[in-house]
């Protein structure tokens, strides 16, 4: 932690005035810079073309077919296979033959999140640490698997965009700033990875599984959206996932799960001299949090900003980011930039929320247009969010939620990726 906490240079490619931190030695620079710029065009597309087909190929390999097959909880399902399939576009194919449990474990180790991020000892939690040090254990493996017999030096933009070994460019680049880095043992990069992990996968199966339950909920909410994500299919089975990230009703639908199912704290430092905040004097070096539920959920905040609720703010609303205009109902976030802060703000905000929103898009698309699902015998006003996990990101369910699903066609769509068309 040390060499973190003496990291005072700042994030911007010009470090602080007074920083005395090689050059070499600006993590949070690092992490922020790489983020930004690997997992954003032109990144971000083999990015998502890979994910499309890792997923639809990890849910075909089930061999679901025209007979309904029951599963036990919906969740866990998008868990395993969601997760898979981001792992592997975004650190190969080789990581998963080095530890053929790593979607399982990873998992585990997540869900006692809330007990490391209170700071609980070992000896009070021992099986989260031995859960954790599993999955730590088998990323170093593949780091040294990855060092002795892979090319994470081939980032050009002319080199492949992934290999099977290391993955995508963004996994190689963090990898090379890593190693250039002495303080950063093997174990700290495993760990560095494990929070890769955790950033990439711990929100996107929470936020895919709240989607896709609203839609299930509704009869006619899942008509709406099938007939929006049919749109974006051709003939030949291909998807324009370009399309389903800007359509109004799709993107209305995300944002609306965001608010309602993420809890984070936004956290800002009084680095450079005392503020006045209405009356209250907060000290330099102090630390500020804003829980984003009392934004996203406070009624008076939302009228203000001109989005006056029409639903209240503790019921989903499909088109509450809706808005009318010349051209028909469009999707609109004007005006909400201090009331809907799911993925934080400034400098700070999430680098990987484009690829989320893709990735999210896709899952629903591809399941709904391929299978016929039903929810089980469930009380749906009953299934709510895991507090369990706030204000640490996308809230869990609180319940397993049964389901059956079965192929609705003989062929599936391969929802190759498109851009446009």
């Amino acid at each position: 932690m040390a060499f973190y906490d003496a990291d005072d240079s700042g994030m911007a490619a010009e470090p602080r005035k007074g920083s005395k931190v090689d050059q070499e030695n600006r993590i949070l620079f690092q992490q922020t810079h790489t983020a930004q710029k690997f997992l954003a065009s032109p990144y971000l597309e083999p990015l998502v073309n890979r994910f499309t087909t890792f997923f639809s190929r990890t849910v075909e390999d089930l061999g679901i077919g025209g007979d309904w097959v029951d599963h036990p909880d919906l969740f866990q399902f998008l868990q395993m296979t969601v997760s898979r399939a981001n792992i592997e576009a975004m650190m190969g194919s080789k990581i998963f033959d080095i530890n053929p449990h790593l979607v399982q474990d990873f998992w585990t180790a997540k869900a006692h999140a809330p007990e490391f991020y209170r700071g609980f000892p070992r000896w009070v939690i021992p099986k989260a640490f031995r859960d954790r040090t599993r999955l730590v254990e088998g990323i170093k493996r593949w780091h040294t698997f990855a060092v002795e017999n892979g090319d994470y030096t081939n980032t050009a933009p002319t080199d492949p965009d992934w290999d099977p070994v290391v993955g995508s460019k963004y996994a190689k680049v963090r990898l090379q700033y890593m190693l250039k880095m002495k303080p950063l043992t093997a174990d700290v990069r495993a760990a560095e990875d494990w929070g890769l992990l955790f950033g990439a996968n711990g929100n996107t199966s929470p936020i895919i599984f709240w989607l896709i339950f609203e839609v299930l909920k509704d009869q006619d909410l899942r008509d709406r959206m099938t007939a929006e994500v049919n749109k974006y299919l051709s003939e030949d089975k291909t998807i324009n996932v370009w399309g389903l990230a800007s359509n109004p009703l799709l993107q209305s639908a995300y944002s609306e799960v965001l608010r309602l199912r993420v809890s984070i704290l936004v956290s800002r430092m009084v680095e450079f001299a005392n503020i006045n905040c209405d009356g209250h004097i907060i000290p330099r070096d102090e630390i500020i949090l804003m829980h984003t539920d009392a934004l996203h959920y406070n009624e008076e905040a939302w009228t203000q900003a001109g989005r006056p609720p029409k639903t209240p703010l503790d019921q989903f609303d499909v088109e509450r980011f809706l808005v009318d205009t010349d051209n028909g109902r469009e999707f609109s976030l004007e005006g909400l930039a201090g009331v809907w802060i799911p993925f934080g703000g400034g400098d700070r905000m999430c680098p990987g929320r484009h690829l989320v929103q893709m990735e999210i898009l896709v899952t629903l698309a591809y399941l709904i247009s391929n299978y016929d699902i039903e929810m089980g015998a469930v009380e749906t006003d009953e299934v709510k969010c895991d507090m369990r996990y706030a204000p640490y990101g996308a809230l869990p369910p609180n319940r397993p939620v049964s389901f059956r699903m079965r192929r609705n066609h003989e062929e599936l769509k391969s929802f190759a990726y498109r851009k446009s068309g």
